[in-house]
C-alpha cells in the first residue's frame, strides 16, 4: 500500500505542477496583448481573443486541479477501505483459528467443521480483496503511464 500511496502522490504532484505551468502560460498570454512596436499596439479584436483563451487555460487548469483532488480522495478512500477490510479479515481468520483449536480440543467436531466452512469462504473473500486491491493498483499505474508518456490533460480528466 505504499507503494500505492507514493505513486499517487507522485500523479498529483505532478497534476500540480501541470497546474502551475499553465497558469503560468495563461499569464504570459495575458501581458503579450500588451505588447505594442513603436506605439503600435494589437488591434482590440485580437486582444479580445488573447484574452478568451487565457480564460480557457485558466479554465483548464481549475478544472484540473479539482479533478485531481477529487480523484486524489476517491483513491485514497478506496486504499483505506480495502486496508482496513484486509485487517479485518485477517484479524477475523486469527480468532477462527484459535476457536477452531479449542473447539477441536474440547472434541466439538460440529463446531470445527463449521469454523472450516467460514474460514474457507473468508480465504476466498480474502482473494477477492487482494482482486480489488491489485485493480485499483493498475488502475493507478495505468493513469501514471499515460501521464509519463505525454497525454493531455483533458484525457486523463475524462479517466
Amino acid at each position: 500500500l505504499q507503494s500505492t500511496t507514493e505513486t499517487l502522490e507522485c500523479v498529483v504532484n505532478q497534476a500540480d505542477t501541470t497546474v502551475d505551468k499553465l497558469k503560468t502560460v495563461s499569464d504570459f498570454i495575458a501581458s503579450a496583448k500588451l505588447i505594442g512596436v513603436d506605439q503600435v499596439f494589437l488591434p482590440s479584436n485580437v486582444q479580445s481573443d488573447i484574452d478568451q483563451i487565457g480564460i480557457r487555460i485558466n479554465s483548464s487548469a481549475s478544472v484540473l486541479a479539482e479533478k485531481t483532488v477529487d480523484n486524489s480522495d476517491d483513491i485514497r478512500d478506496l486504499l483505506d477501505s480495502v486496508r482496513v477490510a484486509l485487517i479485518t479479515t485477517a484479524a477475523i481468520m486469527l480468532l477462527l483459528t484459535f476457536l477452531g483449536f479449542l473447539f477441536s480440543i474440547f472434541g466439538m467436531q460440529f463446531l470445527v467443521y463449521i469454523l472450516v466452512i467460514v474460514g474457507w469462504t473468508l480465504v476466498a473473500g480474502t482473494f477477492i480483496l487482494c482482486g480489488t486491491f491489485f485493480f485499483s493498483i493498475m488502475s493507478l499505474e495505468i493513469l501514471v503511464s499515460l501521464w509519463i508518456f505525454g497525454c493531455t490533460a483533458p484525457l486523463l480528466i475524462q479517466l
